[in-house]
């Protein structure tokens, strides 16, 4: 669950699916944002984000070497705010799922831990969050 702490507000629920311990790799799920919070929302999407910093953090520390994610294509929101955590589209698998009768693509997209490390992403998003170091 994604909770604001300035307002104890839920804004959003998350969960790890598809985990590959083998191939040091799991899958993140964004089960829901509150429109208000997500990117192009009337608030700032900084509550959803740091609760997905801080699950990323934590996995890679946990030796994890790829989170994936997978969401609805058509959703601009939900793959903003992957982008502005780190994550980078690795492609769109059409015709993924049926929902309400209708073919939907899913984008597929994933954060490594070299990006994430080396490649400057925690830090980055981190003074975007105004993080410190330390977290």
């Amino acid at each position: 669950v994604l909770v604001e702490a300035a307002s104890e507000r839920v804004v959003g629920a998350l969960r790890l699916v598809a985990n590959r311990p083998s191939d040091l790799a799991i899958g993140l799920e964004l089960l829901w944002v509150h429109p208000a919070y997500a990117p192009g929302g009337t608030v700032a999407p900084r509550a959803a984000q740091l609760g997905i910093f801080a699950t990323l953090d934590a996995l890679i520390k946990r030796g994890y070497r790829r989170v994936e994610a997978r969401v609805d294509a058509a959703d601009a929101r939900r793959r903003k705010l992957l982008e502005s955590c780190g994550f980078g589209i690795e492609g769109v698998l059409r015709k993924y799922a049926v929902v309400e009768e209708r073919s939907r693509d899913a984008a597929v997209y994933a954060l490594l831990n070299t990006d994430w490390r080396q490649g400057g992403g925690k830090a980055r998003l981190a003074a975007q969050l105004d993080v410190t170091k330390d977290s």
